[in-house]
């Protein structure tokens, strides 16, 4: 066993449709993991909500996504692909402290760091949790896969670059932690979506000064979605191992995804959330990937959690594609 990873907080019976092979539904295929068999992707919770002084109900996040697999099959209409065949296992939870918060991100680094070391050739998949557990996890996955360099894919509303000396290692500090720490070098990061009135010239500055792109979601919508996720990739592809894909839900246009803790109006739309993820998954640099900040307790009908489903879903039919053209 993994230090610090505990079995998937929720497991799904299959269901009598999931067991007809002209229905899959996903509780039949994304299984719990034996640690034993080969897998192309992992699904990994990560069940942290002290990321800020709010109170969040982001620790559901993992179980929420979960909840959804009863709601979906396997083959995708848009892009006429079904991952029925794709080994994708449910790895289980990052053990949480229910007080601190430093030890919640030593658990995640560590356990995460165990599991690649041990087990190389997945694609992780983190559920979060807020999006303070990216720093612990992107360093996971430099260290665990002993990668020299690695590049940083960041959708977001935000651009969680606040310093930690003042706000700790919380959910507005990730990207901040990584490229203070050396786990990432800024001339690698791109952040994509940012919108709203959520920021200050001083981080502006701060981005500026460490090479740090910042693509609006204004700008999304001018140049398109295919050409801005292009111009990420190769920055944060260029001289490095690998690339940390990180997505906050916050992302998303407010209206499309309001279970979160700060959905604000004039966010991505979800077609370019969707043909982003697909991009992400298609790409050999990704290396791993994140979808946080997803807060069942503020959602309305499940609608954020079936957002986010799709949005890993729509990532699997990338790397489907991907493992078919680079085998």
């Amino acid at each position: 066993m993994v230090k610090h990873l505990l079995p998937p907080g929720l497991i799904l019976a299959s269901s009598p449709l999931g067991a007809n092979p002209d229905y899959n539904m996903l509780n039949s295929v994304i299984l719990p993991w034996d640690f034993k068999e080969d897998i192309h992707a992992g699904i990994i919770g990560v069940p942290f909500n002290k990321g800020t002084h709010m109170f969040k109900g982001t620790n559901e996040g993992p179980n929420a996504v979960r909840e959804t697999f009863l709601s979906f099959a396997t083959r995708s209409f848009d892009f006429g692909v079904d991952i029925m065949n794709l080994k994708v296992r449910d790895i289980g939870d990052v053990q949480m402290h229910p007080t601190d918060v430093v030890r919640c991100h030593a658990n995640t680094q560590e356990a995460l760091t165990e599991l690649y070391q041990r087990h190389p050739g997945f694609v992780p998949i983190i559920i979060g949790g807020d999006h303070a557990i990216a720093a612990p996890s992107c360093r996971a996955l430099r260290d665990g896969r002993r990668f020299r360099r690695v590049g940083l894919v960041d959708f977001d509303a935000h651009n969680d670059l606040r310093d930690p000396a003042y706000d700790g290692p919380s959910s507005g500090t990730p990207f901040r932690q990584l490229i203070d720490g050396g786990y990432v070098n800024g001339r690698n990061a791109v952040q994509v979506g940012l919108h709203g009135f959520l920021s200050s010239s001083v981080l502006k500055d701060y981005a500026d000064k460490h090479g740090l792109r910042m693509v609006s979601a204004r700008e999304v919508r001018q140049r398109g979605i295919e050409d801005v996720v292009e111009e990420a990739l190769a920055q944060a592809g260029d001289g490095t191992d690998a690339i940390y894909a990180s997505f906050d839900i916050d992302a998303i246009e407010a209206a499309f995804a309001p279970g979160t803790g700060s959905h604000t109006p004039g966010g991505l739309l979800l077609g370019d959330v969707f043909e982003a993820m697909y991009m992400l998954g298609r790409d050999p640099r990704v290396a791993a990937m994140d979808l946080v900040e997803l807060d069942p307790i503020k959602d309305l009908k499940k609608m954020t959690s079936r957002v986010g489903c799709m949005m890993i879903l729509t990532f699997l039919v990338g790397l489907q594609e991907r493992l078919q053209l680079y085998a």
